[in-house]
């Protein structure tokens, strides 16, 4: 419960690689999961290079609690920022197909543009817009499949 009533996340950022299933909980418990997985996502995970353990501990809790996400433009470009760590993540792509369904991914075209196709259907996006409250990565990496074949 501490984690998710902490005004911000980044009075614990120096434990953060301790706290993949707990960030993943609170994710879940928190009354808006979109919001707080942007959060952790865009703002935490953002400035941190974070290990496989890491990762792997937050993806599979998360897969676990099975958060109520409500699509939205911030969790669109979470999802595919972390996407972009996690190419070969399975369980972490079939959470991220779970959290969009069927939402309108295109929003990610506000922000970035297809810088390269390739052969094997992966895409490369490159930064073309600022976000107000994220500082967005300058270049994210979609591994070909389902998430590339819905931006192509």
């Amino acid at each position: 419960m501490y984690l998710v009533k902490l005004p911000s996340l980044e009075r614990i950022k120096s434990y953060i690689e301790l706290l993949g299933a707990e960030l993943a909980i609170a994710t879940s418990i928190s009354s808006n999961p979109s919001l707080y997985f942007s959060d952790i996502v865009l703002g935490v995970f953002n400035r941190r290079d974070l290990t496989n353990s890491f990762y792997n501990s937050f993806t599979s809790r998360l897969s676990q609690e099975k958060p109520d996400f409500y699509p939205n433009d911030d969790l669109i470009l979470a999802s595919y920022t972390l996407l972009s760590d996690r190419t070969d993540d399975k369980l972490y792509k079939s959470l991220m197909s779970r959290m969009l369904g069927n939402s309108n991914i295109r929003i990610i075209f506000d922000y970035y543009a297809i810088q390269c196709k390739e052969e094997d259907g992966a895409i490369t996006l490159r930064r073309r817009k600022t976000n107000k409250f994220y500082k967005l990565r300058t270049k994210l990496h979609v591994p070909s499949g389902d998430f590339a074949d819905r931006l192509a």
